[in-house]
């Protein structure tokens, strides 16, 4: 049905090509084909106004808890430490995991690792050649 290496988009976007492939279509199956491209563009329509406005409702609160902690001489840090610590949007904290291991790599740099994530290149190094992690463990 499609050349090598064309896609419907292609073919969709492109109006000589469109006319080409739906010459054989009734104009009974073209106009439904209407129907439906509409239906799925009315219904993206409406998803990206539900969105924005999603967003606007958003803003809105955020600029009405601003106000509220400005009017009420509140620190907003006291604010996110009351409510649970954390950052925006659930990302971590800025702050590293504390060392809990430490060795030298093969340039003598030293390589620590809180034991969360994926291991260092030098830690998987020392351990291929016997060492153990227990080796690297920094005192408390």
């Amino acid at each position: 049905m499609f050349k090598p290496g064309e896609t419907f988009i292609e073919i969709l976007l492109h109006e000589r090509r469109l006319k080409t492939y739906t010459s054989e279509l009734s104009l009974e199956e073209l106009s439904e084909a209407i129907q439906k491209l509409t239906r799925v563009f009315e219904q993206r329509q409406k998803e990206a106004s539900e969105k924005e406005l999603a967003a606007q409702r958003k803003r809105q609160h955020i600029e009405e808890i601003q106000r509220f902690i400005k009017d009420n001489g509140l620190d907003p840090a006291d604010v996110v430490s009351e409510l649970g610590g954390g950052t925006a949007h659930g990302s971590r904290s800025s702050k590293s995991a504390q060392a809990k291991y430490a060795c030298t790599d093969e340039y003598g740099n030293v390589v620590t690792w809180s034991g969360k994530g994926r291991r260092p290149k030098a830690f998987n190094d020392k351990i291929e050649a016997g060492a153990k992690i227990e080796d690297f463990k920094l005192p408390n």
